[in-house]
């Protein structure tokens, strides 16, 4: 609760709530510090709020590199682990009814940024497997349960895969991570003791930098396994003329979440790595 709170204050549209906030407050006996305040937060927030901004983050956190299908079956990947995102509480319509008290069960499922990687996961885990014959590739799922509803998200991504993506070999599960951090911790536990050298790790195109640092700094302490990014969701923002420059919802979602992201980089860095 406490990071929430935090974390809502550092970041837009909070703080140009509280810097709005005091500047009414001090408008009263200073104007000019109180109209300044308001100032600064009207235009953090237009900043907050525009998908031009989100663009610029998007270039500063983005990895440069792609790593496309073609080229990943070419570097001799011996396992690939792919993050889970986040899970989707309410998918009723994936749900079935408990005929005792007419109520919907098992309305879990996975958000569309996950879904998203397993179909690059599914592309790449053929083609791998067509190049090697008979030797298929290791496939490691990683994502616990950030809600005590229902299955991990690692769970949910073998099911995806098998039943959406026709993938029918079986996977490692790594049920228990709920932070990169403990994804990689606990997914050296899966490795260690196999013939892996090299990985690919799939993840969100934002967030994968970090969570590649920790995957490097935790698998160097207990053997030289080679990990190799592969980013996917990717943002868009070549398309786009005069919407740049016009507030969106969306837009404060993403800048909120791009700013999060500079942040937990940070943390990690000073804290983690």
């Amino acid at each position: 609760m406490l990071t929430n709170i935090i974390e809502w204050a550092l970041l837009p549209p909070g703080i140009t709530c509280i810097l709005v906030l005091f500047g009414l407050i001090f408008s009263m006996s200073w104007r000019r510090l109180g109209h300044t305040l308001i100032g600064i937060g009207l235009f953090l927030l237009y900043l907050g709020s525009i998908p031009f901004t989100t663009a610029i983050l998007a270039r500063a956190i983005e990895p440069a590199e792609v790593l496309t299908v073609d080229v990943a079956k070419e570097i001799d990947a011996d396992a690939i682990i792919v993050i889970g995102g986040k899970r989707n509480l309410t998918a009723n319509e994936f749900g079935s009814v408990d005929p005792q008290d007419n109520s919907l069960t098992d309305t879990v499922s996975l958000d569309n940024n996950t879904i998203n990687r397993l179909r690059y996961t599914a592309q790449l885990i053929k083609a791998i497997n067509v190049k090697e014959e008979n030797n298929n590739i290791e496939i490691i799922l990683s994502g616990g349960q950030l809600h005590p509803k229902g299955p991990s998200r690692a769970q949910l991504m073998a099911a995806a895969l098998k039943n959406d993506f026709n993938i029918q070999q079986e996977p490692y599960l790594e049920s228990r991570s709920l932070t990169p951090y403990e994804s990689a911790m606990f997914s050296l536990d899966l490795v260690a003791n196999r013939e892996i050298n090299k990985v690919i790790l799939i993840g969100d195109a934002w967030e994968l930098p970090r969570i590649t640092d920790a995957f490097r700094h935790t698998f160097s302490s207990n053997k030289k396994i080679e990990v190799i990014p592969a980013p996917v969701n990717f943002r868009d923002s070549k398309h786009l003329g005069l919407e740049l420059w016009l507030p969106q919802g969306k837009a404060i979602e993403l800048n909120n979440k791009a700013m999060g992201e500079i942040i937990s980089r940070v943390v990690y860095r000073y804290f983690y790595l």
